[in-house]
């Protein structure tokens, strides 16, 4: 008889429902790492969302093109952060911005690269493999063009070392991650930034169009972001390094 009262107690109790699954990345500090405090600056905003929804979630840490790539197949709910490009756009919700910044050019100092047609001809410029491209028109007439070449290696890291060793002349990336990663090898002293943004850099969460109800998830994620914006919660969260 106990037995039996336990079982049905257990079946009165309240189903929970399993976590939320996200996917991020590393090495893209100070946004997402694993190895941050709270996992980067946009895991940090991420999971106060959804803290905010009432929705718990849980975070996989995976190589950003497995993640990507089970986030389109709907192994995942969302995944973050990504900026906006063409390709993406066409198969993803994005969400309102988690982060807005700007990218730059960076250059060893003791080189140029003038923003021209002339300029960029038989230049080239390092973009980590998995990266969009620039958005920047000069530089997609450029590279479409192939009047200047485009480098892959696996992340920034490496493309600082490239321009380092002059296998590429530039590297681009919002400045932030930029600063952090040119600390982390050595090279701050050696490199400058372009004088001007070549494009504006929105990183959202993103979630498979093809999923059902992938729209209205970042229909509340939106809603609760910008209550956070409202009420101060997200200034406080970013000033927190």
């Amino acid at each position: 008889m106990r037995l039996l009262y336990c079982l049905l107690f257990a079946l009165c109790l309240p189903l929970q429902a399993a976590p939320l699954a996200l996917t991020s990345g590393n090495d893209y500090a100070p946004f997402a790492d694993q190895d941050l405090p709270g996992g980067g600056l946009a895991t940090r905003v991420v999971r106060a969302v959804f803290e905010r929804l009432g929705e718990p979630i849980r975070v996989d840490w995976l190589p950003w093109k497995r993640g990507y790539a089970l986030t389109l197949e709907g192994r995942y709910a969302a995944t973050f952060p990504y900026i906006h490009s063409p390709e993406r756009e066409a198969l993803f919700h994005y969400s309102e911005p988690i982060f807005v910044g700007k990218s730059y050019l960076y250059t060893l100092k003791t080189r140029t690269l003038i923003l021209s047609e002339a300029g960029l001809r038989g230049r080239s410029l390092c973009v980590p493999l998995g990266w969009s491209l620039p958005q920047s028109p000069i530089l997609v007439a450029a590279i479409h063009s192939g009047a200047m070449q485009v480098e892959r290696p696996a992340d920034l890291a490496a493309c600082a070392q490239m321009v380092r060793l002059g296998r590429a002349d530039a590297f681009n990336a919002q400045e932030l991650i930029a600063e952090q990663v040119l600390l982390e090898v050595g090279l701050s002293s050696q490199f400058q930034r372009s004088a001007e943004p070549v494009m504006a850099v929105e990183l959202a969460l993103i979630a498979a169009k093809q999923q059902a109800g992938s729209a209205e998830l970042v229909a509340r994620f939106n809603q609760a972001l910008r209550a956070m914006r409202e009420d101060g919660s997200y200034q406080r969260l970013l000033s927190v390094r």
